[in-house]
């Protein structure tokens, strides 16, 4: 009520953030309320992080089933596999998602350019022994 008050007073629409529980629950009050109510009136967004963690949730609920887990896997243990999918590691699924977008990238490069990666790093190898 307060923030529909000033909101008033300013002649603005109150936009209010919640993490996820309280937003859930604030959804629920502002949807009961009757559309001549000010609280019907209110915005409420979700957090930043709560909405960076449903994004990447969302990435690893698509792409379950694409191999992305297995990759995951390989770099970091299964059950931090597991939690980078659901969105709940958030900053080792940033990581990991643009440690996969690079490696995808570079694949998808070499094939345009006609660019044998395998022969090149060979190539590297046999210069840093000599």
């Amino acid at each position: 009520m307060w923030v529909c008050e000033h909101a008033k007073r300013f002649n603005e629409t109150p936009v209010i953030t919640f993490d996820q529980p309280l937003w859930f629950k604030a959804n629920q009050i502002i949807k009961s309320e009757p559309e001549d109510n000010n609280l019907s009136k209110i915005v409420v967004r979700l957090g930043g992080l709560h909405t960076e963690m449903c994004f990447l949730g969302t990435i690893g609920y698509i792409m379950s089933d694409s191999g992305l887990r297995e990759v995951l896997s390989e770099i970091y243990v299964e059950k931090a596999a597991s939690h980078m999918m659901s969105g709940k590691a958030k900053a080792r699924a940033v990581r990991c998602h643009g440690l996969v977008h690079m490696a995808i990238q570079s694949l998808i490069v070499s094939k345009v350019f006609d660019f044998d990666m395998k022969q090149d790093q060979a190539e590297d190898e046999q210069i840093i022994e000599d």
